[in-house]
């Protein structure tokens, strides 16, 4: 029987063969597999993507009650009637009016001068009237709770369902028929759950107070 025997060159050129045929399959496998994990990757962060909604967190500072006007120059004619006020005040919170003492439901405020009058903080005008008095008045909603009425305006630069802004202007100053010494005031009223309170407490205090 005739033997056949390999030539010198035959097994390492089957050597490399084999080991180029490994290095191929590692590479084209490694390959393979960087394709699937992208693949992975790319459904993972499409699925973040798509199923996640983005929430929105307002952070809001804690603001606190405005005064109705900006002006240093204003100052109190009539103060708020409070039955356990000191003497002075009390005094100070009769309005007479055509033989008649009342008892003074706001702050009355005048200038020598016209001045701003601005929304307290955020809120809905929900009224605008013109009192025979009083003259011009607006009032703005700030929630179920809470309401503040500007009187004696002028210059109203507000209109009914408009939502404001704390320090918006929402008017001037003006006359009325309870005081004639100014023709540049404001009364300012403030009623929670109902009942107007005295405006020099309500000044300063924390806005979230009266928005629960």
């Amino acid at each position: 029987m005739k033997q056949y025997t390999l030539r010198p060159f035959v097994l390492p050129t089957i050597y490399i063969l084999a080991i180029a045929t490994i290095i191929f399959s590692i590479v084209l496998v490694g390959q393979q597999i960087r394709d699937l994990r992208n693949q992975d990757l790319d459904y993972v962060v499409g699925a973040i993507v798509d199923d996640t909604t983005p929430v929105v967190t307002e952070t809001k500072k804690d603001e606190k009650v405005i005064k109705p006007f900006v002006s240093e120059k204003v100052v109190i004619v009539k103060d708020f009637y409070e039955k356990d006020a000191p003497e002075d005040k009390q005094k100070n919170s009769i309005i007479y009016f055509e033989n008649t003492y009342m008892q003074n439901s706001g702050i009355l405020y005048k200038a020598d001068e016209a001045f701003d009058v601005v929304a307290v903080m955020d809120g809905v005008v929900s009224n605008i009237k013109e009192d025979k008095l009083l003259g011009m008045v607006i009032e703005i909603d700030h929630g179920t709770k809470l309401k503040t009425i500007y009187q004696s305006l002028t210059d109203i630069k507000v209109t009914v369902g408009q939502a404001v802004k704390q320090g918006d202007v929402i008017g001037a100053s003006g006359p009325n028929s309870i005081n004639k010494e100014s023709e540049f005031q404001l009364l300012f009223e403030v009623s929670h759950n109902g009942k107007l309170i005295n405006p020099s407490k309500f000044y300063g205090t924390d806005v979230k107070t009266y928005q629960e």
